[in-house]
C-alpha cells in the first residue's frame, strides 16, 4: 500500500478502536452504577480531530478526540462518567504500539469538562474560543458513538471552521500561528 492507503487503513483501525471503546465505556459505567437511573437517555459521540479527523493516522499517531453529548442537564454526570470510562478503557487495553487517546484539544484544555453538551460547545465557541481552537476544528468529524449527534456537532461548527468573513484580528492570529 502507498502512504495514503496506509493512512486510511490505520485511521479505520483507530476508528474501530474508538467505537469499541465507547461500547466498553457504556458497559463499564452501567457495571459501576447499580442504580436504576444510572443510564439516562443521553446521546454521546466522539469527535476526531487532527490526523484522526483527517483520516491521516500513522502507526504512532495519537487519537485527538473530543466528547460531545446531548440530553437532559441531569445527565451531565453520566456523560462525564462515559468519557472518563472511555479514557480508562483505551489506556488499559493499549496494543503495540498503544493507542494514545488525547482529549486535551477540548475547550479549556485539561481544566475544562471532559465531555460537553452540544449547546455548551456552541456557547463556548461563540463567546470564548481563540483562533487556534477554530483551526483545531478544521478536520473534526464523528468517529464513534452516536453518529447523528456527531453530525449535528459538525453542522454546528461549520461556520466556525469556514467563516464567511475574517476580521483582521483573526487573520493576524492565523499568521502568528
Amino acid at each position: 500500500l502507498g502512504p495514503d492507503e496506509v493512512a486510511g487503513a490505520v485511521s479505520n483501525a483507530v476508528e474501530c478502536a474508538v467505537e469499541a471503546g465507547v461500547r466498553a465505556a457504556k458497559c463499564a459505567v452501567v457495571a459501576e452504577n447499580s442504580a436504576a437511573d444510572s443510564q439516562p437517555e443521553v446521546s454521546f459521540a466522539v469527535i476526531g480531530l487532527g490526523s484522526l479527523g483527517g483520516r491521516e493516522c500513522g502507526y504512532t499517531s495519537d487519537a485527538d478526540v473530543m466528547f460531545v453529548w446531548d440530553g437532559p442537564e441531569a445527565a451531565a454526570g453520566y456523560a462525564d462518567a462515559l468519557a472518563r470510562a472511555f479514557m480508562r478503557v483505551e489506556q488499559e487495553t493499549g496494543g503495540v504500539p498503544p493507542l494514545a487517546v488525547d482529549a486535551d484539544m477540548r475547550p479549556e484544555g485539561r481544566s475544562g469538562p471532559l465531555a460537553r453538551r452540544l449547546d455548551s460547545y456552541a456557547e463556548y465557541y461563540r463567546a470564548w474560543a481563540e483562533p487556534w481552537e477554530f483551526q483545531a476544528l478544521l478536520r473534526a468529524r464523528p468517529v464513534g458513538g452516536d453518529r447523528a449527534l456527531g453530525e449535528r456537532f459538525v453542522e454546528m461548527i461549520a461556520p466556525l471552521r469556514y467563516p464567511a468573513h475574517w476580521d483582521e484580528a483573526r487573520r493576524t492570529a492565523i499568521r502568528l500561528m
